[in-house]
């Protein structure tokens, strides 16, 4: 009836799961929802928390904006940042190395996310781990 995400011994509702830990065996978690079934000897579902299949057919919603850009950040020079990040882009990603580290003492890379940012683009950071 949903998308869900199930890692060590708990299912945790998609939309909810988020990387808690880079290199702990409990990688990920629900911090705003407990999960909705966690597995050990037995199985414990929290049938008050999954949702019920929706009525009807499936349908696409193509709908999505297209100014949204996901980056993957490498060590080493980064040379394209500045143009990526050129209107009419509304926001980036950027999918860090290790636990999310990015190239802090690059000084073109860091201009050229303060300069987006300061122009309203939304950038957020997340681990390719």
């Amino acid at each position: 009836p949903e998308v869900t995400l199930y890692f060590a011994d708990a299912l945790h509702r998609g939309n909810r799961a988020v990387k808690l830990d880079a290199s702990g065996l409990k990688a990920f978690g629900s911090p705003n929802l407990p999960p909705l079934a966690t597995m050990g000897i037995s199985c414990s579902v929290r049938w008050d928390l999954v949702r019920p299949p929706s009525p009807g057919r499936f349908r696409l919603m193509p709908d999505f904006d297209p100014n949204l850009v996901i980056i993957r950040v490498f060590p080493g020079p980064f040379t394209t940042l500045r143009n990526t990040l050129q209107p009419p882009l509304k926001g980036a990603i950027l999918q860090t190395f290790g636990a999310g580290n990015a190239p802090d003492r690059d000084a073109d890379f860091l201009d050229a996310l303060r300069e987006a940012s300061s122009r309203g683009l939304v950038i957020v950071n997340v681990t390719q781990c």
